[in-house]
């Protein structure tokens, strides 16, 4: 006779819960290539649209997720922030596309 086996429920041990995708940050990079968004990366369909960058462009980047792309504003030279037109706020480009500057 095989061995009579238990069938109550053992709760796992809960985990912790994963941290957030986006980390949030205010810093102001340059945009060091030119970034336009071609047809594939249109077709994520991203709510939040796309930057339309050239290489020299300041911005202001407000969150950056883990892989690896940026939501922030154009500034423009008085480091005031220029909305992204369809959103009317943030919209998304490359994070490595940008390095840091100081104000």
């Amino acid at each position: 006779m095989p061995p009579q086996q238990d069938h109550h429920y053992q709760p796992q041990q809960q985990q912790a819960a994963p941290e957030a995708d986006t980390r949030a940050v205010n810093e102001y990079r340059r945009i060091v290539h030119d970034f336009v968004p071609d047809a594939e990366t249109m077709s994520v369909g991203n709510p939040g649209g796309f930057l339309d960058l050239c290489a020299g462009d300041v911005v202001r980047v407000l969150e950056v997720t883990a892989s690896g792309w940026a939501a922030g504003m154009r500034v423009d030279e008085d480091w005031r922030d220029i909305p992204h037109p369809q959103t009317g706020s943030t919209a998304w480009f490359p994070y490595s596309f940008s390095m840091a500057i100081d104000r």
